[in-house]
């Protein structure tokens, strides 16, 4: 039996109408719903929407070209969205808004999203040159105060059809917005104690993909009554497992050795010791006794004295060791003295992940009680030097590889102002007990062990200083 057009509209609107009231369909399949109460023919494609980049300054952001399909997939729609720090959606009709959908619109996108949101009604001021009396509403969305300004534009073209589709529509949008948010990086803060993150101890221990075969892990551990996390890396190839720093006990290392079987059944035949504090290494027999473990001379040398953990032989890496595992190339690396004085990097050039161990702190406050502290700022500037993607710290949160690098820079300015606190104490003739009293390290104050590693730091600036350091 034939149906009108007038028909098929009011039943679309009817099921967008069900849908939003009782959010029981997905935002792509409301959107689908609009487009044929539109007319549009979709032909089997799940429709998304267009982006575009940002607008050169002083400039209107550009509209995309919009047609009866929107012009990027979702999924490249998503990968924009990630690094957007403005979520901006333009929603333009024919008719004048009406209040009730604009109040629902707020009320949805507030109470379905953790982000700041403003919503306001705009009338000839999105771009003057196309405004001609049209009513819109700007939805601005932060997604992310620290990644790069864009912009990212939806629109709905002049339109017959009645003031509550054209209401319905823009909550349809908004619910699409909602689904793509949900995947979206929210404001999370910059801090390596896990309870400000947000995170439980339920939570970890944690395995993450950085790339084809390359996995961090991160486990949390107590420094008095605070938590952060102890990081390792692990390399899946086709002739074995190479680990990267074991964890602070034989409970947690073999923990993690559990967590590795779940990814792959490769057996673990290389282990590089990139730190030889006891939180690194403490765990090391749990290792298979006929894999081969690499460290510096200098780590060698502490894990195999008196009071040294070596359960299998060390191979000393003195400057570089390059493997191939599986066609996978790993280049181990000593880039500099940092935190303990034989602290060894595992790079890996064609993926370009580094993992860097204790020399580089996640919003960890710098821990020097082995350390060379400006030694420590020129080893994190070699890293910094090589083409690497992904950097990966010892301690602190894995995170996107943007942010990674961000934090990575923060680490060094860290050091550098921890240093110069020192210097200027001693260049006071300061004693260093009173130093370490009279010391302030400005927004460096709420960082994760800084109660505790605070006073070690200035009194071994000092020894630098005073050049009892070898």
């Amino acid at each position: 039996m034939a149906t009108s057009r007038t028909g098929r509209t009011q039943s679309r609107e009817g099921a967008l109408d069900r849908g939003v009231r009782g959010h029981g369909s997905s935002a792509r399949l409301l959107v689908e719903e609009l487009l044929l109460a539109r007319g549009v023919d979709i032909g089997g494609q799940s429709p998304s929407f267009g982006g575009a980049r940002p607008p050169a300054r002083g400039r209107q952001p550009e509209e995309p070209r919009t047609s009866g399909h929107w012009s990027t997939g979702a999924v490249d729609f998503l990968n924009q969205a990630l690094s957007l720090e403005l979520l901006q959606v333009a929603i333009e009709h024919a008719r004048p808004q009406p209040h009730a959908a604009l109040r629902a619109l707020k009320h949805l996108l507030h109470d379905g999203n953790a982000m700041p949101i403003s919503i306001r009604q705009c009338e000839k001021n999105l771009e003057p040159d196309r405004g001609h009396g049209r009513h819109c509403i700007l939805i601005s969305i932060n997604i992310d105060q620290d990644s790069h300004r864009g912009y990212f534009w939806a629109s709905i073209r002049r339109m017959r059809i009645s003031p509550r589709l054209a209401a319905v529509s823009i909550l349809v949008l908004a619910l699409s917005v909602v689904a793509v948010s949900a995947f979206a990086p929210q404001q999370v803060p910059r801090t390596g104690d896990p309870l400000k993150r947000g995170y439980t101890d339920a939570e970890f221990p944690r395995v993450q993909r950085l790339a084809d075969g390359v996995y961090s892990y991160e486990q949390l551990r107590s420094a008095g009554s605070e938590k952060f996390t102890t990081v390792s890396l692990f390399v899946v190839t086709s002739e074995g497992v190479l680990v990267a720093d074991g964890q602070g006990s034989m409970e947690e290392t073999q923990r993690m050795l559990g967590e590795i079987a779940k990814v792959t059944r490769q057996p673990i035949t290389h282990i590089v010791i990139g730190s030889d504090h006891g939180d690194h290494t403490a765990g090391n027999a749990a290792f298979p006794s006929g894999a081969k473990v690499f460290a510096h001379p200098t780590s060698k040398a502490i894990l195999e004295g008196p009071s040294g953990v070596a359960p299998q032989p060390i191979t000393a890496v003195q400057d570089k060791t390059t493997l191939t595992m599986g066609g996978v190339e790993i280049q181990i690396l000593f880039l500099g003295r940092a935190h303990t004085g034989g602290d060894l990097s595992v790079y890996l050039p064609n993926e370009k992940v580094l993992f860097m161990s204790e020399a580089y702190l996640n919003r960890i406050f710098p821990a020097m009680r082995s350390a060379y502290p400006s030694e420590w700022v020129a080893t994190i500037e070699k890293a910094q030097a090589l083409d690497v993607t992904t950097y990966v710290p010892g301690h602190g949160f894995v995170e996107s590889p943007a942010v990674l690098r961000e934090e990575l820079e923060m680490a060094r300015k860290a050091l550098l102002q921890v240093i110069a606190e020192a210097k200027r104490l001693h260049t006071a003739g300061v004693p260093v007990e009173e130093a370490v009293k009279q010391a302030r390290f400005g927004d460096l104050e709420t960082w994760t062990i800084r109660s505790s590693q605070a006073a070690t730091a200035i009194r071994r600036v000092y020894q630098e200083l005073d050049g009892k350091l070898r």
